[in-house]
């Protein structure tokens, strides 16, 4: 069971089901409690949220919420379970912090005026993530397996290979 705490439903919608998604695909049949702050401010707001999800089993809590998700990481670390954060929120800065992720929403951009121009960009909505680099794994805690490594290598190769096959210069 991992959990996920977010600030705003509408705001962190892409976020929360890529990692919903992410999460049960690494491990099939997979819990993911989510929980909302409506905060992206104030640490304590997340980490209350963080304490009442491990009470209930997760493993693992994933924090999107800005300044406020800080509160549900140091929680993980209190508690004795994996943290995934971002970048941006210094989520690096822990024992507990599993993996650390960044925005790059420069890549997104740039991903989506690119197939627009050639004609490729579909219309409706578009998630771009991991596979298109608008979101990197910039952090791996030296206790994650090797294998799991090997994987996220896989990822990135995979990765590297679409990126140069849209990533021409604009005329």
């Amino acid at each position: 069971m991992v959990s996920l705490i977010a600030g705003d439903p509408q705001v962190n919608q892409n976020q929360v089901a890529g990692f919903s998604l992410g999460a049960t695909a690494a491990v099939p049949g997979a819990t993911v409690l989510e929980g909302y702050s409506h905060d992206f401010v104030h640490p304590s707001t997340c980490t209350a949220i963080a304490n009442r999800q491990i009470d209930h089993g997760s493993t693992a809590v994933f924090a999107d919420a800005g300044a406020c998700g800080v509160g549900a990481l140091r929680a993980a670390g209190v508690r004795g379970v994996w943290g995934v954060g971002a970048e941006e929120d210094m989520s690096y800065l822990g024992p507990q912090i599993l993996v650390s992720t960044v925005k790059r929403l420069d890549r997104a951009v740039d991903y989506a005026i690119r197939s627009y121009l050639a004609g490729t960009l579909p219309q409706g909505h578009l998630d771009i993530g991991i596979e298109r680099g608008a979101v990197d794994i910039v952090g791996v805690n030296g206790m994650v397996p090797a294998s799991i490594r090997a994987k996220v290598v896989k990822v990135e190769q995979r990765r590297m290979k679409l990126w140069t096959s849209w990533s021409t210069p604009l005329r």
